[in-house]
């Protein structure tokens, strides 16, 4: 009886170790991006950069902007993490053809900025892939970018697909 007391009592320790971790590490994060702040200009600038970058395939461009451990969620809902995204660059059966953003609103907050965008991502199958028809993809996309010791970066990016307009009657 006494050792299952004791594992008890451990997994418990663990619960709450684990509990003080996970309430201190957005304290760290905020503590380094503390008093940083972005201009409206420059989150929306940074914000255009990376569409850029991602439109002609720029992985040192992308790398250099993205954190080590940023997210990338596409319209499909596949997550990425920096590593695997880079590694995306240039592959499957699709290449960007248009990568147009409007109306790019920041919201900003101490130590970074979270810029929104509706976006048209036009994709064309590469050459040799059959089967595949043109795609067109409209989409609103949401960016987190914070202050790290790197400069300003991205942490996170969503994509999410906008309904299709109903057809005419």
């Amino acid at each position: 009886m006494m050792r299952g007391m004791t594992a008890f009592s451990m997994s418990g320790i663990m619960v709450l170790a684990l509990g003080i971790a996970c309430a201190a590490a957005p304290r760290a994060a905020r503590a380094q991006g503390a008093g940083k702040q972005l201009t409206e200009a420059q989150a929306l600038d940074l914000q255009k950069q990376f569409l850029h970058a991602t439109a002609t395939g720029d992985a040192a461009a992308i790398g250099r902007m993205m954190a080590d451990n940023a997210t990338f969620i596409h319209g499909n809902a596949i997550l990425q993490n920096k590593a695997e995204f880079l590694d995306m660059l240039g592959k499957g059966p699709y290449d960007l053809n248009k990568f147009e953003s409007k109306d790019l609103k920041a919201t900003l907050f101490d130590g970074g900025a979270v810029v929104t965008a509706l976006a048209e991502v036009g994709m064309v199958p590469r050459p040799g892939v059959t089967g595949m028809a043109p795609l067109t993809v409209h989409m609103r996309i949401a960016s987190v970018w914070v202050a790290t010791s790197k400069g300003w970066q991205l942490i996170l990016q969503q994509g999410t697909p906008l309904p299709e307009p109903a057809p005419a009657k």
